[in-house]
């Protein structure tokens, strides 16, 4: 996914227009800023709330969750602990400190750290990344594996067959968080989520040479475009001082249908979230026209024509998901 180097789609179609960058008041961005010390979550609970939240993932792929259900336990739990451990910072340092680990148990260090392109400088995220990983293993096995491999409650438009869904979401989800509703970088990000689904990819083609498969789908460029979206909504949660929220904003818009989600919050929040993942499902459904378009169709995923084509010249095998 390094998408530094490497073109611009051939002629992908536009997407809906990206809501603005959130504005925090001035005395927010003061009381938040890197030297305030009050705000701030110590590398101590940062550390405690990774080892309880990838520990929480351990244990519920034994019990053979799902992806949308993998997904919101790692960002419920990772922001419980953030909340107790440093009850005197910010929420909006408490939103930012909680996104850094959910966004590391379900991904791993190399994979964070290309946040990095895409980041609007305007949250903690990244700072927290950069203790969290420190000393990490760079090649730390991936824990969110969906044990129904695409099956139980997540939406069929994200419903590739493979185990890593709630890892395919996380990339961008984080990756529409720090750049913060800015144009270009999600623009960015969202070209580098079309590229890595096509032939323009060196990983796409490093399998279909190896008659592999080619490990792209429509609906990881899917659920990488609409996980861009719902980072946005979640860093606007995120400065209105709802972070409590983001767990179940995010999950149900996973989800099939947000009726399966159970309910875990206090009754207005609940309502509020349910408003939220309401909003977030009308824009996915304003842009899904485009973002589906048969232009796209045909250099996106296994059933492309361009990936058809390919396959068929070099006598390769059946192509597959990526594992």
């Amino acid at each position: 996914m390094d998408i530094t180097r490497r073109p611009l789609p051939p002629s992908p179609p536009p997407l809906p227009p990206l809501a603005a960058p959130s504005v925090l008041p001035r005395a927010a961005r003061r009381r938040g800023s890197p030297g305030d010390s009050r705000s701030q979550v110590s590398p101590e609970v940062l550390e405690d709330a990774l080892n309880g939240t990838r520990e929480a993932l351990r244990r519920a792929v034994t019990e053979g969750l799902d992806a949308p259900q993998l997904t919101r336990l790692a960002h419920e739990t990772a922001w419980r602990r953030v909340r107790l451990g440093a009850t005197a910072a910010l929420p909006a340092e408490q939103a930012d400190a909680a996104m850094a680990v959910a966004s590391l148990a379900l991904l791993r260090p190399p994979e964070v750290a290309k946040l990095a392109q895409v980041d609007a400088g305007s949250t903690r995220v990244l700072v927290h990344l950069a203790r969290l990983t420190a000393g990490q293993d760079p090649d730390h096995p991936r824990l969110a594996v969906d044990a129904t491999a695409s099956g139980g409650s997540l939406d069929p438009l994200f419903a590739d067959g493979s185990q890593h869904q709630a890892f395919h979401m996380a990339f961008f989800t984080a990756a529409g968080y720090v750049a913060a509703g800015d144009p270009v970088l999600t623009t960015k990000a969202l070209g580098a989520a079309f590229l890595h689904e096509t032939l323009l990819d060196e990983g796409v083609r490093r399998h279909v040479a190896a008659g592999a498969g080619s490990g792209a789908s429509r609906e990881d460029w899917l659920s990488s475009a609409f996980g861009i979206l719902a980072g946005q909504r979640l860093r606007a949660l995120r400065d209105e001082g709802r972070g409590e929220l983001m767990a179940t904003v995010l999950s149900g818009a996973m989800v099939r249908t947000p009726s399966l989600l159970p309910r875990r919050l206090p009754e207005q929040d609940h309502a509020e979230a349910m408003s939220q993942i309401r909003a977030l499902r009308r824009q996915r459904e304003a842009w899904l026209p485009l973002a589906d378009h048969p232009a796209v169709r045909g250099l996106v995923g296994p059933d492309s024509a361009t990936m058809r084509t390919v396959v068929r010249m070099f006598g390769l095998s059946p192509v597959s998901p990526r594992p």
